[in-house]
């Protein structure tokens, strides 16, 4: 049997082959133009269960900002996911989100860019996401972010330019 320092690499090339091989896969985008738009006084509904996320967010509570909610059932248990957007702190690479369980409002990741794929490739029980972050007029950065089991957490990232730019949104809308 093989001890962990042999299965470890193992694990890390399977992951980092099998985001190569999403763009083979079929998605779902999520796109921050679809989100509802919620006042700051409505995020006090998602601190129930944590609040530690609201740092992801770097909150001016003096400032009524504008927030976006995107709702989508990620790991198929019949309650739709909370996407929070924060609106103020969107840039030409993309929004801030932090992703919320939707049954306890728990924190379970952040991400950054727009849109999100959503693959139909699981880990855990939750789909892999995909998320572009645009960085200049010919290049992107595209992370993929697996669930661990407690949140989402990045795996791979691979800077885009030119053409390969265009090939990844024909991909992935496809």
């Amino acid at each position: 049997m093989k001890n962990d320092n042999q299965i470890f690499p193992f694990i890390i090339f399977f992951i980092l082959t099998s985001s190569i091989n999403l763009f083979s896969q079929s998605y779902k985008i999520i796109d921050d133009f679809n989100a509802k738009h919620i006042s700051i006084d409505s995020l006090s509904s998602f601190f129930v269960a944590d609040s530690s996320w609201i740092i992801d967010f770097d909150i001016d509570w003096r400032n009524d900002s504008s927030f976006g909610l995107l709702s989508v059932d990620l790991n198929n248990d019949g309650h739709d996911e909370h996407i929070l957007i924060s609106f103020p702190l969107c840039g030409t690479g993309g929004c801030v989100k932090v992703i919320l369980d939707g049954i306890s409002n728990k924190y379970i990741g952040s991400l950054f860019g727009n849109p999100i794929a959503v693959s139909d490739v699981k880990i855990n029980g939750w789909p892999v996401l995909i998320i572009y972050s645009h960085q200049s007029a010919d290049s992107g950065i595209v992370s993929t972010f697996v669930f661990n089991g407690v949140k989402y957490v990045a795996v791979s990232s691979v800077m885009l330019y030119g053409k390969s730019v265009d090939e990844y949104f024909k991909d992935i809308k496809e």
